[in-house]
């Protein structure tokens, strides 16, 4: 899975009187898309986009394999590459190993 990419956003006055925040980044595909914030003051949607980025972060770190523990990516390659290719009883054996 590629990570997402996350850039830097900004934050300016609209014409309502009304603060609005933008944040870019590239999904899994390539793709740039945006996430707006909206609200009464500066401070407000600045609070918006500190919790989404620390979510955005919360999501990359939950999604890296690299994290794993070694019991689970094991369970994970027996299941997807030795179970289609070796006896029900072989695969037993690795597993209980």
């Amino acid at each position: 899975m590629q990570r997402k990419l996350l850039t830097n956003g900004n934050i300016f006055k609209r014409t309502d009187g009304r603060w609005n925040g933008v944040v870019w980044y590239s999904d899994e595909q390539g793709a740039k898309k945006r996430k707006s914030f909206c609200g009464t003051t500066k401070q407000e949607v600045k609070e918006k986009i500190t919790d989404y980025l620390a979510d955005f972060d919360r999501q990359l770190t939950a999604s890296d394999e690299s994290k794993a523990r070694l019991e689970e990516n094991m369970r994970r390659w027996l299941r997807i590459f030795k179970f289609p290719s070796v006896e029900r009883g072989t695969y037993d054996r690795l597993e209980c190993t």
